[in-house]
């Protein structure tokens, strides 16, 4: 009986001690946020001051830049069908890209981990800088215009996906590429039977996630001279035209929600069609 009642008392201080040391492990885990957001604060000057004090020039700001104009809508129109351009040849190119990085970056398709990490740093390099950054280089090389938005976003997003779909590839069943690698097996039939039929939805989702983010991204690469409608933006605040500033905010935000909701309905509907097939 003595053993049995020593025997819960210390499995009563084992649990009670475990308890303090998970309090003690959240009690440091908070300390360190607040360390760190407290070093963060400092460092980019977080005021709240200024903050509330900012509310007067906004409202000075808005004061002269409403109502909205529409005295240039004339120009405005082409720019936005500029900056659908601009993200749909982006995202394109980006994809068509994309697909070799991530089949060499992928280590259950590659054997050679050098090659295989090589490739990696590539799509790392790619997704790592900023469209905004890759335009201003474009731009640089080549000019002025639509174009070197193209060209960035087809870096960006090549890299971005190829990260992407090569975490799909080496997430699919290990039979299925057993079977591929087999000998004597119908490889073709199977990437295509087998492989590809996992690898699509996803593949999919991630496609029409990046062509809304190309949407949203084009919309400010014009602030570098990268054609879209971000160009008639920064000239709009730079000849202080504050009400024509406005309008063309409020057309990027129509612009960006009008995309995600018809990429949403169009991918809903691939891949409702999709699983009533399989």
């Amino acid at each position: 009986m003595q053993t049995a009642t020593g025997e819960l008392d210390q499995l009563y201080y084992l649990r009670a001690a475990n308890r303090r040391k998970t309090q003690i492990k959240h009690v440091a885990i908070l300390a360190a946020i607040l360390g760190v957001s407290y070093w963060s604060a400092l460092g980019t000057e977080f005021s709240v001051a200024k903050f509330i004090a900012g509310f007067g020039y906004a409202y000075d700001f808005f004061g002269r830049a409403l109502p909205p104009s529409f005295e240039n809508a004339h120009r405005i129109l082409p720019r936005l069908a500029e900056t659908i351009g601009i993200a749909l040849l982006g995202t394109t190119f980006g994809t068509i890209l994309a697909f070799p990085l991530a089949f060499l970056a992928s280590r259950n398709i590659v054997k050679s981990p050098v090659l295989c990490q090589a490739v990696r740093l590539v799509i790392d390099s790619f997704r790592g800088i900023s469209e905004i950054v890759w335009a201003f280089l474009f731009v640089a090389a080549v000019g002025l215009g639509p174009f070197p938005g193209v060209l960035a976003l087809t870096i960006h997003n090549a890299g971005a996906l190829g990260k992407y779909f090569s975490e799909t590839i080496e997430g699919i069943d290990q039979g299925i590429m057993e079977a591929v690698a087999a000998p004597g097996s119908n490889q073709i039939k199977l990437i295509s039977r087998g492989i590809w039929p996992e690898l699509r939805p996803l593949f999919t989702n991630y496609i029409f996630f990046y062509f809304e983010a190309s949407v949203r991204q084009a919309t400010i690469l014009g602030i570098v001279g990268a054609g879209g409608i971000g160009l008639e933006f920064i000239l709009a605040v730079k000849h202080f035209k504050y009400p024509e500033a406005i309008t063309i905010v409020i057309a990027m935000w129509l612009l960006v929600t009008i995309t995600d909701r018809a990429s949403g309905y169009v991918r809903r509907r691939l891949l409702g069609s999709e699983l009533q097939r399989n």
